[in-house]
């Protein structure tokens, strides 16, 4: 049986979109700064989610607004991930009669794409190396379609979900006269839907609190690290 998700949230997806771009270009505006400094990272994710149980790779970029000396720093950026995992469980048929969806392997393939604004505090900063708390608010767009041993596609679901995310990053800029160096950041947080939709017959796996863990690895550009040195 091929089922395939009517989603009411495509409608409304953008509204998350808009509202954290709008947050995004207020920091700039109070930052009354241009952009200073970015990078370009290598992200691992994974949730407590049943379809997104396996890490999810891919990539992100960043820009960063300094205050001042660099002791506050306003962010923002966009991430994608990509995962697949394989289970064994009925397929995605959503209200039929007993037995009639029986359990088959299947294959689920996800895509989440991620906007984030906010910002870091450092904690401690040496000649090379420095350590900042951050925290964002995240907007991700979740997608996952799931594919039968012998029916092809039998269900697919999107969704976005927002909320808070903390980590501790570490930056290292070996050199005051060249400011590229390297950024390792890790952190949880927890997202959850913009729009609850109560479909009685539909396949809705995303009406839930998604906790999730997150790695970055970047090259970075610090131009206000030469004054740190």
């Amino acid at each position: 049986m091929r089922y395939e998700t009517l989603n009411r949230d495509a409608a409304k997806s953008p509204a998350a979109w808009l509202v954290l771009a709008t947050v995004t270009c207020l920091i700039a505006i109070r930052a009354g700064a241009q952009v200073q400094g970015g990078g370009v990272s290598g992200v691992v994710m994974s949730t407590d989610h049943e379809l997104l149980r396996s890490a999810l790779v891919g990539a992100g970029v960043e820009l960063r607004i300094p205050n001042g000396d660099g002791r506050y720093v306003f962010r923002f950026g966009a991430e994608q991930t990509r995962g697949q995992a394989r289970r064994v469980a009925p397929p995605p048929c959503g209200l039929v009669l007993p037995g009639t969806c029986l359990p088959e392997p299947l294959v689920d393939r996800s895509q989440a794409t991620a906007l984030r604004a906010g910002g870091t505090i450092r904690l401690h900063g040496g000649r090379q190396t420095t350590l900042s708390l951050g925290a964002d608010w995240v907007a991700t767009k979740f997608q996952v379609d799931t594919y039968g041993q012998s029916n092809g596609l039998v269900g697919n679901a999107d969704k976005v979900l927002w909320g808070p995310w903390v980590g501790l990053d570490a930056d290292w800029v070996p050199s005051a006269r060249l400011p590229i160096g390297l950024e390792a950041e890790a952190g949880v947080g927890a997202v959850f839907p913009v729009t609850h939709d109560q479909i009685l017959d539909g396949y809705t796996p995303f009406e839930t609190t998604i906790d999730v863990r997150q790695f970055r690895l970047a090259v970075v550009w610090r131009p206000w690290a030469k004054g740190q040195h």
